[in-house]
């Protein structure tokens, strides 16, 4: 009698080597300032600070390396995005506003993946870095003084997602990370006739990023 040979097995998807990609998503968090203090002409003073909101579109790219043992993938990645994360609030008794935004985000984060073949779930957590702008505008009189510092605050983000390969090469993924940027200190000072406007106070930023991407593997 004549057998046939069995027809040979596909080999599973490896996820070992370099790779570059884009991402986009959508970022909401939240930015608090600790008692601020005023200087200028007519007050000095330290008055409570408030907590707001942020909110708005982020994306980016970002570059990593994969080494896979049986089903396990061991990686890190590095990435940079820029944002349109914002927010603002009105101080009800002294009439300040103040505004805070993320110029831009960048991480670099360990990944930890268990794979199924062609998808691999993940946990990935690291170092964030941002750039955080912040703007205070006091009334004086009949005029508004704006000061304004912008600050890099250096912090960590913890996060997970699932990637799925599409072709030897392409792959997409969704994520989700949560990023805490840490405390800086944002002292503003301008000088605005007839007299001048310091403004002191330590801020706080955190994030939640929701975002999708895709990756190609060299």
């Amino acid at each position: 009698p004549v057998y046939k040979a069995p027809a040979a097995m596909p080999l599973a998807y490896n996820w070992s080597g370099f790779y570059i990609g884009a991402n986009i998503g959508y970022g909401w968090g939240d930015s608090k300032s600790g008692l601020v203090d005023f200087y200028d002409p007519a007050f000095a003073g330290s008055i409570p600070g408030h907590s707001y909101d942020m909110n708005g579109v982020i994306g980016g790219g970002q570059i990593g390396y994969n080494q896979q043992f049986g089903n396990t993938v061991f990686g890190l990645e590095a990435d940079f995005s820029g944002t349109g994360m914002k927010g603002s609030v009105t101080d009800p008794v002294f009439g300040y506003t103040a505004t805070s935004s993320i110029d831009w985000l960048s991480t670099v984060r360990g990944r930890l993946g268990l794979t199924f073949d062609r998808s691999m779930v993940y946990a990935t957590g690291g170092v964030a870095i941002g750039r955080v702008k912040n703007k205070l505008d006091d009334i004086y009189g009949a005029d508004v003084i704006t000061t304004t510092s912008t600050t890099t605050h250096v912090g960590w983000t913890i996060g997970a997602g699932i990637e799925t390969a599409l072709s030897p090469n392409w792959s997409v993924r969704a994520e989700y990370l949560y990023v805490d940027l840490g405390s800086e200190n944002n002292n503003h000072y301008e000088p605005n006739p007839p007299g001048w406007s310091q403004i002191s106070y330590d801020s706080s930023v955190t994030a939640s990023i929701a975002r999708v991407g895709v990756n190609y593997k060299f």
